[in-house]
């Protein structure tokens, strides 16, 4: 989807653009109609004559589904003002029940997965259920809350075996509940029906005569990455160059046909390109105490074994339309995601905070949620230049990254096409989503984070090939922005009423509050969906999560 505009640039006529179009003279209606036929037949002349138009944006990847709402194409004309007033006189209160809506939106990702083909038979709506699992789940949960709090040095030395969960961490039980009372400020912030998308404004004094509208709901929404090629001229090579012989990484291990519903197995495959170079990512990750390795495939669940740069260790590469499974294989990271699954909506209850993103269905662990989307830019635009955008953006590569150069060197490229790798491997890339991204740029920081994000790398690997899914904003971000002003909310927050005491909690403290907040949200929500004299048997869960 392309939710925002692009135009054609063109060479500049010169001297000669006055000879097919002549100054104009008052003419008679039958003059006009041979004259704009004569304008017609002489601009299609003068475009063959000419190079073909140089879009400033080239896509990094296929469109998703695309179905416009009926105001998608004026919406998308329109300035920030315009914007602005378009949704103000479309926005209206609304009362819904929070329970009604979980449980309806729980059956429709139960109808949802029977109706694919591909979910059907391969994907189950289930809690991991497996006990070291979910010990190590807790484990790296309590990890990320201590570099949450910046003692990432104290996890060395973390040899404390109190367990001892606090009397209050319930009131810190993370499911937001919304007010009865709502104002719907879009019904569809996607303008896109297969894909819809509402936005609230759940702020307690605001009233339909003065709410306020910020700039940054009115961003252009696009559900896939891009890049200017005027900004990013090597980038752009490299997705040219990426298109010739080998430097594209697709497989051919197996053919599908698009709409079969077939999903071939190139997981675990060791003809299929694809997979050996997802395989061989798993270097990256520094396997300790002799913990499985994280894998990225279609239908397991992405677990982390261990936090230690854990954005930058856990790589994946996944299969594409490119390739002869048409990326409906078991080594497609992105295919879930992109199934667009789990219904989202967009809210702001904190006018400081701005907007957020939740879930009106449970997500089981492990399961990619959805991708970051915007523009991909180079450290020129750097946050520590004072870069405007510098809030939205994310950092997707390193220049300590020679794991990558490694991997880069080893696979056989151009030699054209490696050394350029190899440069823009040394270089910061970020996407930004600011003026044109997806809901990923609502998602908020959390000290006890229940979202972390990580590179999918397809069809080859520059940094115009990653996909960034799932979304947490990591140590550095915390440091830089958060550290005494961060309100999350979460028990483990340094600027929260119990500080004094989560502050000093260690890892294993730390996992048993993550667990028995865990606990109580999945009691809540089986509540809420529990089968009744009318509602089916909609869920299989065991009862050792």
């Amino acid at each position: 989807m392309k939710a925002f505009n692009f135009w054609g640039i063109y060479t500049s006529c010169g001297a000669e653009e006055s000879t097919f179009f002549p100054e104009k003279k008052m003419l008679s209606k039958r003059a006009k109609q041979e004259d704009l036929k004569e304008q017609a037949r002489l601009l299609e002349e003068w475009n063959k004559r000419m190079p073909l138009p140089i879009q400033s944006k080239v896509f990094s990847s296929k469109d998703l589904p695309f179905e416009p709402e009926d105001d998608f194409f004026a919406y998308n004309e329109m300035d920030y003002s315009e914007r602005r007033k378009m949704i103000k006189n479309s926005m209206k209160i609304v009362t819904r029940d929070d329970n009604s809506a979980h449980l309806k939106a729980h059956r429709l990702v139960k109808s949802t997965v029977k109706k694919d083909a591909q979910l059907a038979k391969k994907w189950k709506f289930q809690l991991v259920d497996d006990p070291d699992r979910i010990a190590k789940m807790f484990r790296v949960l309590g990890q990320r809350s201590m570099i949450s709090q910046n003692r990432e040095k104290a996890l060395n030395n973390d040899t404390d075996q109190d367990e001892t969960v606090p009397e209050n961490i319930l009131k810190y039980l993370p499911t937001y509940r919304s007010p009865k009372e709502r104002i719907l400020l879009m019904k569809n912030l996607t303008f896109n029906k297969k894909n819809p998308i509402p936005v609230y404004c759940d702020l307690p004094f605001d009233k339909l005569d003065n709410v306020n509208i910020p700039n940054a709901l009115l961003f252009d929404y696009t559900d896939i990455n891009f890049v200017d090629q005027f900004k990013e001229p090597n980038l752009t090579r490299a997705l040219d160059m990426s298109n010739e012989g080998n430097n594209i990484i697709r497989c051919n291990c197996h053919e599908v046909v698009n709409g079969s519903g077939e999903t071939v197995p190139c997981y675990e495959n060791a003809s299929c390109k694809c997979f050996q170079v997802n395989h061989a990512m798993r270097v990256f990750q520094e396997k300790r105490n002799n913990c499985s390795y994280t894998e990225f495939s279609t239908f397991k669940p992405i677990l982390f074994t261990g936090t230690h740069s854990h954005f930058y260790r856990h790589v994946g590469f996944a299969c594409s339309e490119l390739c002869g499974c048409r990326g409906n294989c078991t080594n497609n990271a992105l295919l879930l995601p992109n199934k667009r699954l789990f219904p989202i909506e967009v809210f702001r209850n904190n006018e400081i905070l701005g907007f957020g993103l939740r879930t009106l269905s449970m997500i089981p662990a492990g399961t990619p949620v959805m991708e970051f989307t915007g523009e991909i830019v180079g450290e020129q635009l750097s946050p520590s230049t004072h870069w405007d955008n510098g809030d939205y953006a994310y950092q997707i590569s390193y220049r300590d990254d020679e794991q990558l150069r490694n991997l880069i060197k080893k696979l056989n490229f151009t030699p054209e096409y490696q050394q350029l790798l190899v440069k823009l491997s040394q270089k910061k890339y970020f996407i930004d989503p600011k003026v044109q991204g997806n809901i990923g740029r609502m998602a908020c920081h959390s000290c006890a984070s229940n979202l972390e994000w990580v590179r999918v790398f397809q069809k080859s690997l520059s940094p115009a090939h990653v996909h960034l899914l799932t979304i947490d904003y990591g140590a550095s971000y915390t440091k830089q922005r958060f550290q005494s002003t961060c309100m999350c909310g979460s028990f483990a927050c340094l600027n929260g009423p119990d500080a004094p005491t989560y502050s000093k909690a260690m890892t294993l403290k730390l996992s048993m509050c993550h667990k028995t907040l865990y606990d109580a949200q999945i009691k809540e929500w089986r509540q809420v969906i529990k089968p009744t004299s009318d509602v089916p048997e909609i869920i299989e869960i065991s009862e050792k999560s």
